[in-house]
């Protein structure tokens, strides 16, 4: 009797399939099923010949990351991006989206402390493990970081050649970019 059939979560030493299976039952639902169960499967055929990382993803995937897990690699191509069902990605964005964040945009993305395979390392390797990265979201146009009052940015430091005291004066946040370019050019007034 396998391991599987006892606790409903599959290991390394199980069928390619049954994996697979299982850990569609966890994806967040932003991509199309066809999708997903190619992405996943490309995965799992990658991972088969390294079991502790297949297990480390399992473990992740079907805990929701609540129990800490290794990295899990795939080898970085030339430009970076990984093809599933005729889409281009990066590999870590594509399964933070499936298993984490639907609506992840690519630049949103930071590794955490402990992950050694990060993208953003540039290591031969990739970590796709979702929980090896946090979601950094920063504001949109039109909208305030938290903590910020009113219209103005945190104290700007002002100091000339002549004046040795710094002065500390709020600084006005959110001009609108007509306010910052000349009518005639791109260039500062």
């Amino acid at each position: 009797m396998d391991n599987m059939s006892i606790t409903n979560t599959p290991t390394s030493n199980d069928a390619c399939l049954s994996i697979v299976h299982s850990l569609m039952c966890h994806r967040q639902g932003g991509e199309s099923e066809t999708f997903a169960k190619r992405a996943i499967e490309s995965l799992v055929k990658k991972l088969k010949e390294k079991k502790d990382e297949l297990d480390s993803l399992i473990t992740a995937i079907t805990t929701n990351g609540a129990h800490p897990s290794k990295c899990v690699t795939i080898q970085r191509t030339l430009d970076g991006r990984l093809q599933v069902a005729g889409r281009k990605g990066f590999p870590h964005v594509i399964y933070a989206r499936l298993w984490r964040w639907p609506d992840l945009h690519k630049n949103e993305l930071k590794h955490v402390k402990y992950c050694q395979y990060a993208f953003d390392l540039k290591c031969d390797s990739v970590c796709v493990n979702p929980y090896h990265y946090e979601r950094v979201v920063s504001p949109g146009i039109g909208e305030r970081s938290p903590g910020w009052e009113r219209d103005t940015c945190p104290a700007v430091e002002t100091a000339g050649p002549f004046n040795s005291s710094v002065r500390r004066s709020p600084a006005p946040c959110l001009l609108p970019l007509t306010l910052l370019f000349h009518p005639w050019g791109n260039s500062f007034f």
